[in-house]
């Protein structure tokens, strides 16, 4: 199965510096990779729940994302029906160097893995040949996240996805340019100062810097915030966040 990459790419705007940071296994205070919390009906609509209603399935865990130890236990659980995942700690799944990011999830009906594409939206999605559809990423699920109606018959498989114990950040100059040679390295947990635009020999004509915007590939997601202050990830909207939502700017 393919893995993500752990990068943080920043970019900065042509109105003053912004930077854009791009991470695939990015832990942030506020918010870390993406992953979902919120109780799953995996992009069914409703003939299809209403089909599914009282079916029996199982939901089973694996270590990792190659399957490489299956768990003796087990969740019993019923379409239509909240049913909470077990956590990596009930499970005693633990993968030394490692951070866990979340659940991908996969199920014996079709065959298929449910993925997000790259505006956001979550479908169930075959692989070809163990690679993820251009613009898919997986929809890591949270522990002890709720599911409501994932399949129509079978079990649902869900595979624990790592990261490592720190991550790079890539700087920009403009969305348009190519990064810097100069990154810096994240370790989870620890303040870690970004890179000053003096450090990497960025300007821009009279333009004064702004801020840094940042972006993480790992769900093509933008740091924004809405007018109350609040950040958090989302998609753009052709090319700007949705109403209400500003990019969220970091200082130098």
């Amino acid at each position: 199965m393919k893995k993500t990459r752990t990068v943080l790419s920043v970019l900065i705007l042509a109105l003053g510096f912004s930077l854009s940071g791009c991470s695939s296994n990015e832990k942030k205070p506020e918010s870390s990779i993406a992953v979902e919390s919120a109780e799953l009906t995996d992009g069914e609509n409703e003939k299809e729940k209403e089909k599914n209603e009282q079916i029996n399935y199982t939901i089973e865990y694996f270590s990792d994302e190659n399957g490489s130890e299956k768990s003796n236990q087990t969740t019993k659980a019923v379409s239509g029906t909240k049913t909470k995942i077990l956590t990596v700690k009930e499970l005693g799944f633990s993968k030394e160097g490692y951070v866990f990011e979340g659940w991908r999830m996969h199920r014996d009906q079709d065959d298929k893995w449910f993925l997000r594409n790259s505006e956001g939206k979550g479908e169930w999605v075959a692989l070809s040949e163990g690679e993820l559809p251009e613009g898919y990423h997986y929809a890591l699920r949270e522990d002890a996240s709720m599911l409501k109606s994932p399949t129509a018959s079978g079990n649902v498989q869900l595979y624990a996805q790592w990261g490592g114990q720190s991550f790079e950040v890539v700087y920009h100059l403009d969305e348009e340019s190519e990064p810097s040679e100069m990154t810096s390295l994240v370790t989870y947990g620890e303040k870690t100062p970004l890179l000053t635009i003096e450090e990497l020999g960025f300007e821009k004509g009279d333009a004064e810097f702004a801020g840094w915007k940042l972006y993480r590939e790992i769900d093509n997601k933008w740091r924004v915030k809405n007018k109350k202050g609040k950040g958090s990830w989302a998609h753009l909207i052709n090319n700007a966040p949705e109403k209400g939502y500003s990019f969220s700017l970091f200082e130098d």
